[in-house]
């Protein structure tokens, strides 16, 4: 059972991915199979996150790749159809020196199959539970996965919200 505080807490977390959703994918309408928006999802692996709140935090971004279902991805809150990658980054002081470590790679999400492939290693995210709470280096690592992708068609950086 999880206390108040975690439960405030995760509520919060909540919150935060659906005004990331809310924002940022509701500036663009799909066309299928071309890539109208990244989506980097940030992770906090830090020593003042207690497991069940990490656990937490991987099993509401499965839930929006996948309805909550790894093995059966057909209720889901993102798109399917090739109009959106995405990366998810942990950040923490355990990864030294850098802070943060990719996990998922900028990945299209063209098929539910890759969404189940991608909510799969999602799951296999170990929880680091030690360090300090390096949110910039999270942040600098998902500027650069941003500025690098090449999944916008012409490679050209848009704007992008952090």
């Amino acid at each position: 059972m999880m206390s108040d505080y975690e439960f405030r807490t995760s509520r919060r977390l909540f919150a935060m991915l659906m005004l990331v959703l809310a924002t940022g994918l509701g500036l663009s309408r799909s066309v299928v199979g071309q890539v109208q928006t990244d989506l980097v999802f940030l992770m906090d692996g830090s020593g003042s996150v207690e497991q069940c709140l990490f656990e937490f935090q991987k099993e509401a971004i499965t839930k929006m790749i996948c309805g909550g279902d790894c093995d059966n991805c057909v209720d889901t809150y993102l798109p399917h159809d090739g109009s959106l990658a995405i990366s998810v980054i942990v950040f923490s002081g355990f990864f030294v020196p850098e802070g943060a470590e990719t996990y998922v790679e900028l990945t299209i999400l063209d098929s539910p199959q890759t969404a189940e492939t991608v909510c799969t290693t999602l799951e296999s995210i170990p929880w680091p539970g030690t360090g300090a709470t390096t949110q910039v280096a999270g942040l600098n690592m998902a500027r650069q996965v941003l500025e690098d992708s090449t999944t916008g068609g012409d490679g050209a950086v848009g704007d992008y919200l952090v």
